[in-house]
């Protein structure tokens, strides 16, 4: 009994042998039911330096970090030369950082991008078959804890379209000669809106303020991957400015991000409110010259869907404190009635008796009556600029580090001298949420989910950490 029980262990040893060769040599069958879904990749360090540079795929967003401060990622796109880049890179943290370009021999060929805590881009032609590209810290603060998270991505902005060749007569080809093949141009979607090429800022398209424009769309121009539509307004001191968005085509969620004259990020928009996928934002100028308006859907939109992705924009400008004229109603004119005699008549005037006039009517002139002065005691509505970013402060540093900001956290604002709700708006997947609030008195911000309730005492970034929960 002891031996047929040792034969039939041997046997199955065999047997479990044998699926597992049969399983090294049968081809897999990829796609397979309950597949996990594919996540945005990560950075693998070391890639401190161009001989570590990571490849990096048109179009295939990767998430990093700098940290510490000292650090550096390198990434390689390979190009075609001649054509368009786009690199963007969104940023969230407390260290600014910015993207440096470089040739296929590593040399360095562009001014770095502007450095910033929340945005920023590159864009180049190429001029070799593989560009790197590098992410450093560029930022004056003295803290060696700081960190920035990031998503970066590169794109080819926009394929210039092939001119008609003018004929000419050509030679015989040499028999068995093998002609070298050509780049060939992405094949362009047809129906690009009637600003574009306005991809970057370089070619951003200059609209007018009270102006809605309809028919704008999504559709890259001339073959591009992704469309980036860019946009700019003139803008004069002490004006509030407005941007929105309107008539979303289904499926259609654009974001919205604001620079200033020199390039430099003001603040963004994802959603009006919870539920509105439409972008707005104010913005109350402190100088003369262009504000630059970037509105793009992120990747959220498919390639397959872009032929239907209009939308509208208008951007307003309006005087502080000046409220929107109203028409004033006109009187309706009395008909004419025969007067009553005076029951003490007087005497008709000579003509002559009066200067000259013989009208012998009195003209009488309406006047205009004066707008009522506010009420004592009731403060002028001012402008707050609010900059929040909430996060989980998991490794419990006092600082935001990567990952740990909260999305999707509604946050509500209030004016404490009246208490009415001014706006609203949604954190972004960084936790970050940025607006502009008119109010009387002090603006208090609260965060429903997490029963926060914070009055601003200043300007500037505010920063709501949740300190992690330990178990006793």
């Amino acid at each position: 009994m002891r031996g047929s029980h040792a034969l039939w262990v041997a046997a199955m040893v065999a047997a479990l042998g044998l699926l597992l060769a049969l399983s090294a040599i049968l081809p897999r069958h990829p796609n397979t039911t309950l597949a996990a879904p594919v996540a945005q990749p990560t950075e693998q360090e070391p890639n401190n330096g161009c001989a570590e540079a990571l490849p990096l795929g048109l179009a295939e967003p990767i998430r990093g970090a700098i940290s510490p401060i000292t650090d550096t990622d390198w990434y390689y796109v390979n190009t075609t030369p001649g054509f368009p880049y786009f690199a963007n890179l969104q940023i969230q943290g407390n260290l600014s950082i910015r993207i440096c370009l470089y040739a296929e021999n590593c040399s360095f060929i562009s001014p770095c991008s502007q450095a910033s805590r929340y945005y920023t881009s590159q864009s180049w032609t190429a001029t070799g078959n593989r560009h790197y590209l590098q992410i450093q810290s560029y930022d004056p603060t003295t803290n060696t804890l700081a960190t920035a998270a990031y998503i970066f991505e590169v794109v080819q902005s926009y394929v210039s379209p092939t001119p008609t060749p003018t004929h000419t007569p050509t030679r015989t080809p040499i028999p068995g000669a093998t002609a070298t093949p050509t780049p060939i141009p992405a094949t362009a979607i047809p129906g690009a809106d009637a600003f574009e090429p306005n991809y970057n800022f370089d070619t951003a398209a200059t609209i007018g303020v009270n102006i809605t424009y309809d028919n704008l769309n999504f559709i890259p121009w001339a073959g591009g991957a992704v469309d980036n539509d860019y946009y700019k307004i003139w803008v004069k001191p002490g004006l509030l400015y407005t941007c929105q968005t309107s008539n979303l085509a289904p499926g259609v969620d654009p974001n919205m991000i604001v620079y200033d004259g020199n390039r430099n990020l003001i603040g963004g928009n994802d959603d009006i409110i919870l539920g509105d996928y439409n972008c707005r934002f104010s913005y109350l100028s402190t100088y003369e010259g262009f504000l630059y308006i970037l509105i793009g859907t992120g990747n959220r939109l498919p390639s397959t869907e872009v032929t239907r992705s209009s939308y509208s924009l208008r951007c307003t400008m309006e005087t502080p404190g000046q409220p929107t004229a109203t028409p004033v109603p006109t009187a309706t004119p009395r008909p004419d009635t025969t007067a009553a005699p005076p029951s003490s008549p007087l005497p008709t005037p000579t003509p002559g008796e009066t200067g000259g006039d013989d009208r012998g009517y009195l003209e009488i002139r309406p006047l205009t009556t004066p707008t009522p002065p506010a009420p004592v005691g009731t403060p002028a509505p001012h402008f707050v600029p609010v900059d929040l970013t909430i996060y989980y402060d998991s490794n419990d540093d006092g600082v935001v580090g990567a990952g740990e900001g909260i999305a999707g956290l509604t946050v509500v604002a209030y004016d404490t001298a009246t208490g009415r709700q001014i706006t609203q708006g949604v954190t972004d997947e960084f936790g970050h949420l940025a607006f502009t609030a008119a109010a009387q008195g002090p603006v208090r911000i609260s965060i429903p989910y997490l029963g926060i309730s914070h009055v601003l005492r200043e300007e500037g970034t505010t920063y709501i950490r949740i300190q992690p929960v330990t178990a006793s």
